[in-house]
């Protein structure tokens, strides 16, 4: 993947709200950002629980989630959608009496068209959002169908989609299988297998690794392109393209968990300490 003009660039990070550096740059207009994931990372509780997409701050709090992998149209989509929610504005969020920086917010994005029972999911998410005043503040995004279908033509015409220039990369991204990239700290990685609870890729799931600073996002998924081949290839032994080869860590691509117990018992229920109340009572003899 060699780097096009700028001109013909729709990835290009400048200007886009996309901070990769390693420093603490705090001039981003959502913060500064610590790290991100794209692709199918993980499953957790159900088949539509899924982490496609994460921006993650140098708090530690993800400014930016992209869920459900399977809806999303195109990658088109998601970037577009993505560059709109982090572009340059001002970096406080006032409403309804609340102030918050741009970098304490959870922006979620969602395709712009849902399975019936994902859209009652995002809708009571939403609802769940407006009323939480303790938690970090969420903001819900979405193109409109005719929004992502414009951009998808224009995209097309001048032959700068995402799987036009990225070919082998769209397709492992949208593949079903957890095919991931990760760049924190300065270190691109293009994964394979379910991430951990930190969202890193578990030993021997690492295609390849690059130690280096990328000037933009078209320069960074050039590398990711050239890096989807065989793991381990045998010393002496020229690596093969992945391709739609089925791996080990395919074979379980369900939930990794299931959801939390239910207590119905009393039985259920059990004793770790002492009462609250004879506690008061000892304490004050």
């Amino acid at each position: 993947g060699e780097e096009e003009e700028d001109e013909e660039d729709d990835y290009d990070d400048e200007d886009e709200g996309w901070d990769m550096d390693e420093g603490d740059g705090r001039n981003g207009p959502a913060g500064p950002h610590n790290g991100f994931t794209l692709g199918l990372s993980s499953k957790l509780t159900r088949e539509d629980h899924t982490t496609f997409m994460t921006l993650n701050g140098w708090g530690g709090n993800d400014v930016l989630l992209a869920p459900h992998a399977k809806p999303w149209g195109s990658m088109d989509e998601v970037l577009s959608l993505a560059n709109h929610t982090l572009a340059p504005d001002n970096p406080i969020v006032k409403e309804e009496g609340r102030t918050t920086r741009a970098e304490c917010i959870m922006r979620c994005l969602a395709p712009a068209e849902l399975p019936a029972d994902l859209e009652e999911t995002l809708r009571t998410e939403q609802k769940k959002a407006k009323g939480d005043v303790f938690g970090p503040k969420r903001l819900f995004f979405r193109l409109t169908p005719e929004q992502r279908d414009s951009h998808k033509q224009a995209m097309d015409s001048k032959g700068a989609s995402f799987a036009t220039l990225f070919p082998k990369t769209a397709a492992q991204l949208f593949s079903g299988r957890f095919r991931w990239i990760s760049y924190k700290g300065g270190v691109l990685r293009v994964c394979v297998g379910r991430a951990d609870r930190r969202r890193e890729a578990p030993q021997g799931c690492v295609l390849r690794a690059w130690h280096t600073t990328f000037e933009s996002l078209h320069q960074l998924f050039c590398a990711v392109e050239a890096s989807w081949v065989m793991p381990s290839p045998q010393h002496g032994q020229q690596a093969q393209p992945l391709g739609d080869t089925l791996l080990p860590e395919d074979a379980d691509l369900g939930p990794s968990r299931s959801g939390l117990p239910v207590l119905k018992q009393a039985d259920d229920a059990k004793v770790v300490r002492r009462s609250v109340k004879g506690a008061i009572a000892n304490g004050a003899g």
